[in-house]
């Protein structure tokens, strides 16, 4: 049994990951956390924070500083990040 809150998290370019989280009830973590590990997960596609977005369930994370069980984000969930596309 894994120790750790195991995600999955699937890259903008279709590539699939694991992210473990400490599953500790002192800290709880929150989305900015989960993106920062998310773009460290994919280190030779230059993925910066800003650049792309978290979904959840078909649900964004938008709030940096909830936790995320505020998304009813669980182990063994899946995350997909998203290229964020700037346009007119």
């Amino acid at each position: 049994m894994c120790k750790y809150s195991c995600l999955s998290v699937r890259s903008p370019a279709g590539e699939l990951g694991i992210i473990k989280l400490n599953n500790s009830k002192k800290q709880q973590k929150t989305v900015k956390d989960l993106k920062m590990k998310a773009a460290q997960l994919f280190p030779k596609k230059g993925y910066l924070m800003a650049e792309f977005q978290l979904i959840v369930a078909g649900k964004p994370l938008d709030n940096d500083s909830a936790s995320l069980s505020e998304y009813g984000i669980k182990p063994l969930s899946v995350v997909q990040m998203v290229a964020k596309v700037h346009g007119g």
